[in-house]
């Protein structure tokens, strides 16, 4: 159990003060808005729960799921470990949470407004989709299947899928949300939902779907 871990602020900076204490590197994020400060708040705090609940130990250089996307701890010449993340495209790691915090952010609002467990896959999995779906058409629909090993789950398609399986594609979850950001707040529902955005947005829970995650 880690005692007498606070959250402190500098400016537009969010550290920890108290897991020196317990052998642990103190951590430190910069907020680039004033009106996520709330919400970084909340990230420090639950990775110090992590810390807590696991009796982990995060070291410079090491990764951590925050949600759908990916943090990493940089070492710092003060002996503090910043947060920082993948960009968008997953090709390298930058400074701060944006990312993460965005998504994060609208996955979880996604769940909160159907009443649906928060259920993100990692952003390296397998997403099935049809041609369009990256040119950015609408009307799109998308599936939500039992994730397995490498796929996330996903399917994703517009008014050009022939309803041939096999003429899908299957992409990272990453490309697809680089490609179709407005798309990353949904993935984060459970197997069993669907939904689908033309003029509109609609979300629903499928209990046939469901009824295969399942068996």
């Amino acid at each position: 159990m880690l005692t007498a871990v606070k959250i402190l602020s500098a400016g537009d900076v969010l550290y920890t003060q108290g897991l020196s204490g317990h052998g642990q590197a103190e951590l430190r994020v910069k907020v680039p808005d004033p009106a996520d400060a709330g919400g970084y708040q909340e990230v420090l705090q639950y990775i110090i729960d992590y810390l807590s609940s696991y009796n982990a130990r995060i070291t410079e250089g090491q990764t951590l799921k925050l949600g759908y996307w990916v943090l990493r701890f940089e070492g710092s010449a003060d002996g503090m470990l910043d947060l920082w993340e993948y960009d968008e495209k997953c090709e390298s790691f930058q400074p701060g949470i944006g990312v993460a915090f965005r998504y994060w952010c609208s996955q979880l609002d996604v769940c909160d407004r159907v009443q649906a467990p928060f259920d993100p896959p990692a952003a390296d999995r397998l997403v099935a989709v049809s041609d369009g779906v990256l040119d950015g058409l609408r009307p799109l629909e998308g599936v939500r299947y039992t994730p397995s090993e490498h796929m996330s789950g996903w399917l994703l398609t517009t008014d050009l899928y022939d309803g041939d399986i096999k003429s899908m594609k299957l992409l990272h979850a990453y490309h697809v949300t680089a490609a179709r950001p407005e798309l990353a707040r949904y993935f984060g529902l459970p197997p069993g939902f669907r939904f689908a955005l033309d003029d509109q947005e609609h979300i629903w829970f499928d209990e046939k779907v469901a009824a295969e995650a399942r068996e």
